[in-house]
């Protein structure tokens, strides 16, 4: 029996040398975990995503989305400075009612080339 034992004290060079045991256990566990939690199915699945973008688009589409995102945040700091107290979704709310009846607001080429027209 060691000094330590019974006594409620943890040295940390056991809990090291538990930790190096229990590793090769833990961590397949924990990137399956990771693995299964990032994945574009099961984001979709949560309504994190829209759509899964395939890898050969996925510069394109991503380089559309930013396009119009900044123009459209662009947009609605002008507002929210032209209007104090306009909230910002009320401003986006408000940006998105100017655009053409049934526009698909999912359309992003389409969106952002409707409101770099407005400026």
């Amino acid at each position: 029996m060691s000094k330590h034992e019974g006594t409620g004290v943890v040295r940390q060079e056991d809990l090291s040398h538990r930790e190096q045991e229990l590793l090769p256990s833990y961590q397949p566990v924990g990137e399956l975990f990771c693995d299964l939690h990032d994945r574009p199915e099961r984001m979709l699945a949560k309504g994190v995503l829209r759509s899964i973008v395939p890898w050969a688009e996925c510069r394109q589409v991503f380089y559309r989305r930013f396009t119009r995102r900044v123009l459209e945040e662009d947009m609605v700091r002008q507002a929210q400075l032209a209007v104090p107290g306009l909230t910002h979704d009320d401003a986006l709310s408000q940006l998105h009612a100017s655009l053409p009846k049934g526009t698909p607001l999912e359309d992003d080429a389409l969106v952002y080339n409707l409101l770099s027209q407005e400026d």
